[in-house]
């Protein structure tokens, strides 16, 4: 189990990470999502052990991160940034890797390479931004960690190349139980992917639940409604992202899918309809209404 736990981080006087708590298990992929800015790289960097946070603890299995060599063999991290050493080329970061890892698997590496296609010739500095990804990732999985945190793994990437990593990332957490968390502005990609998801605001953790529940907690609706109708609505029941051609509206609800349904319907929406909602919207909507979204999982008790 990988424990943050009231982790607050400053840079100077600016607080990136605020009294942050977040629980993370293995076999399962997990996502961090926030506008940027709001923590999620610092957090990640916490938990990796690359930056001590000034309050809260970080635990791996009830063991400190930090000044623990052996816990940190048993965590890779993948940074959005791609901070190789650029004297390197990719062969000869490879044999270091293969120094340093004792569980380093070759067979691995250069199986994933048979897709990824890196030129292990090349030098790290005269590498895409794209190839150091696939590369760094390659590494990491070889490494055979017990969990790998990544910062924007897709960025850089082709459809192809976003694909396969994805598939790789499901085969290990399924495989061999690797512990995933991720940060990504992929948000229609990650609710493909992600078992949990934690939304993250101003450096806190406002939400952590299931990628399901998060999706259920927030719906769209299209239904028939006069004008002056829609604004004794609104005093009834939230509604969020309001849409209106004539009689025909569309919005969203947030809470009990069946319970809002049941209110619309007796509130005088007519020709009531669920539509399918993306990740995406969801986010939005929560970004925008997160005080409200927060209390409602609260008494759900989903938060």
């Amino acid at each position: 189990m990988l424990e943050a736990r009231n982790v607050t981080k400053k840079y100077g006087k600016k607080t990136a990470v605020a009294d942050a708590t977040f629980l993370g298990e293995r076999g399962r992929i997990h996502g961090l999502v926030g506008e940027n800015g709001a923590g999620k790289t610092t957090l990640l960097k916490c938990m990796a052990g690359i930056y001590r946070p000034e309050g809260g603890s970080i635990t791996y299995d009830g063991k400190p991160v930090y000044d623990n060599e052996k816990m940190l063999e048993r965590v890779a991290f993948i940074s959005d940034s791609q901070e190789f050493f650029s004297i390197y080329t990719a062969k000869g970061l490879l044999r270091f890797y293969q120094k340093c890892y004792p569980d380093f698997q070759m067979d691995q590496f250069m199986k994933l390479n048979q897709k990824f296609d890196i030129d292990l010739k090349k030098g790290i500095g005269a590498m895409s931004k794209g190839q150091k990804m696939r590369f760094s990732f390659m590494l990491a999985i070889a490494r055979r960690p017990d969990y790998i945190l990544m910062d924007e793994p897709t960025d850089g990437l082709d459809a192809g190349s976003r694909k396969y990593l994805k598939d790789i990332l499901i085969e290990e957490t399924e495989k061999r139980e690797l512990g995933v968390v991720l940060s990504s502005h992929d948000l229609n990609g990650m609710e493909m992917l992600c078992d949990e998801v934690s939304f993250m605001k101003r450096g806190r953790i406002q939400i952590h639940s299931d990628m399901d529940d998060v999706i259920e907690g927030v719906q769209k609706w299209q239904g028939e409604l006069a004008g002056e109708d829609m604004e004794k609505l609104k005093k009834e029941i939230p509604l969020f992202d309001i849409q209106q051609m004539g009689r025909v509206v569309t919005f969203q609800t947030m809470g009990n899918a069946a319970e809002n349904e049941e209110k619309l319907v007796k509130l005088g929406v007519e020709a009531l309809a669920r539509q399918k909602i993306t990740f995406e919207e969801v986010f939005l909507t929560w970004d925008e209404n997160v005080e409200l979204l927060q209390k409602q999982k609260k008494e759900e008790g989903l938060a």
